[in-house]
């Protein structure tokens, strides 16, 4: 359970009690506050000589004696030159001499508690959270909530200028920045102490002399206005630190912009480079100075039509010269994608569905459709399972084929999504070729006026056998199929 007080000792029982209060805080001591005040019940203590003690630890603030047992509401408040930095609503309650440690952390700094979604008792700042005063180690009602680390590397910081610390379950961040610095953590990064910051108490933080940062150059006195600094390996072009291993604008150095002719720049390693050259250009002798120096009519990556009418992307040889139109790889769409006179090979995707010729009789005609289950039942039953195969999914160069029901029940094939006017659809069996091609075989689609049915073959066998005794006419091709899956 996490907890706002992290500790509670009791020293003994006497008839007054002793109360000793410590503070842990993330904040930095004159830099970042210069006072520290505690209000508890009506005693009101006010330590002013921040600096020197252990606030990462634990500072202590006020001992507090002659105190009765029982609940004390109280405050506790860090402040720099009168304003209000941060403060916690306490509520202690004293059996015995004790000791007791508040956190205090910056990620309260500027809350207000409740807020609109909490209890109204919520009234207290854990974490950025509104807690209740009560909260504390030993209170057994959770209502600190979980804790938020049991290690530094649970604490994600806020800015690169602090350093997570666990602890009591809470994530502090305490500043990284050198002797002299401060980190501002909302422009995240380090920044000269003023002379306003120091305080009057302790003057010595402004005398920071000259730092070693690794380099043979010593950085200028603190009170001087040097900008930010800035962390290995970003510069400090202007006002601003910068990368110069991969900023465009700063190749290796402030001010040193890529401007490559004829190509996209880009910046690696603190060297210009080319990205890519600009269409009509190569590079062809390798050198980055001159950009892409060579006028070409290969257009690199750019699509092309290859020989077997796919679109293809155009490739250009070490000699900048223009090379043949690459073909793409194969996709399942009824097409010879890669040219290599195949349509579909290797079946990627499994894009092809059989379709499943049934009979029921001559009241009933034929039926084709993807469903075995249905091209076997009542009143109809399987002719020829697996009959023909078409593809799943829509393709350039494919058309749909709908099975549609007429007004007298029976079924026919279109690739008229309004069924011609004689029906409606109830399936779309698949998408077929509108021409010839790709290992495919035309469907032939017959028609007889003697019971108002529709048949369909891929056989020119059977299409001869029955158009020759006159019991069928032959209509049309309805589409090209395929005999494999």
């Amino acid at each position: 359970m996490r907890s706002w007080i992290a500790a509670m000792v009791l020293l003994g029982c006497n008839s007054g009690n002793t109360l000793r209060v410590d503070v842990i805080t993330d904040l930095e001591p004159v830099v970042e506050f210069d006072e520290a005040e505690l209000r508890l019940g009506e005693e009101n203590t006010i330590l002013r000589a921040v600096s020197g003690l252990d606030w990462s630890e634990g500072a202590r603030v006020a001992t507090l004696e002659g105190l009765d047992s029982g609940s004390f509401d109280g405050r506790i408040v860090l402040s720099h030159e009168g304003r209000e930095i941060v403060s916690r609503t306490v509520r202690v309650r004293i059996e015995a001499d004790t000791v007791t440690t508040f956190y205090l952390l910056r990620s309260c700094a500027g809350v207000t508690c409740p807020g609109p979604s909490d209890r109204s008792n919520e009234i207290a700042c854990l974490a950025g959270e509104c807690v209740a005063p009560e909260c504390s180690e030993t209170d057994a009602s959770d209502r600190c909530g979980e804790d938020q680390c049991s290690g530094p590397a649970e604490c994600e910081s806020p800015a690169s200028c602090t350093v997570p610390r666990c602890s009591g379950g809470l994530c502090l961040f305490e500043s990284s920045c050198p002797e002299g610095f401060r980190c501002d953590v909302d422009e995240d990064r380090c920044e000269p102490i003023e002379p306003s910051d120091a305080g009057v108490e302790d003057a010595s933080v402004m005398d920071v002399g000259m730092m070693d940062v690794g380099t043979e150059d010593a950085m200028p006195d603190a009170t001087e206005d040097t900008g930010p600094i800035c962390l290995a390996p970003a510069i400090l072009c202007g006002e601003e630190c910068i990368d110069p291993e991969n900023t465009l604008a700063h190749c290796g150095g402030c001010d040193q912009p890529c401007d490559i002719p004829n190509a996209t720049s880009a910046c690696s390693a603190s060297m210009c480079t080319i990205e890519s050259c600009t269409a009509g250009f190569s590079d062809c002798n390798g050198e980055s100075g001159d950009g892409c120096e060579t006028p070409t009519q290969c257009m690199g990556d750019q699509p092309c039509t290859t020989s077997c009418d796919s679109e293809g992307t155009q490739s250009c040889d070490s000699g900048c010269l223009a090379a043949a139109c690459m073909p793409p790889a194969e996709i399942c769409n009824g097409r010879d994608d890669d040219c290599d006179g195949q349509c579909d090979e290797g079946r990627p995707g499994n894009c092809r569905v059989a379709v499943h010729r049934g009979l029921g009789g001559r009241p009933g005609g034929h039926i084709y459709t993807q469903d075995l289950t249905l091209a076997s039942t009542a009143p109809y039953s399987v002719e020829a399972s697996n009959y023909f195969y078409t593809h799943r999914e829509a393709s350039e160069g494919l058309i749909a084929l709908y099975r549609c029901r007429k007004a007298d029940g029976k079924f026919f094939l279109t690739e008229s999504a309004t069924c011609e006017g004689m029906g409606s659809r109830e399936e779309t069996v698949g998408f077929v070729r509108a021409t010839p091609g790709c290992d495919t075989v035309p469907l032939y689609r017959l028609f007889t006026t003697i019971f108002s049915n529709h048949f369909y073959t891929h056989s020119e066998s059977e299409r001869d056998a029955i158009v020759g005794d006159g019991s069928y006419t032959l209509e049309r091709v309805a589409g090209h199929v395929w005999l494999a899956p």
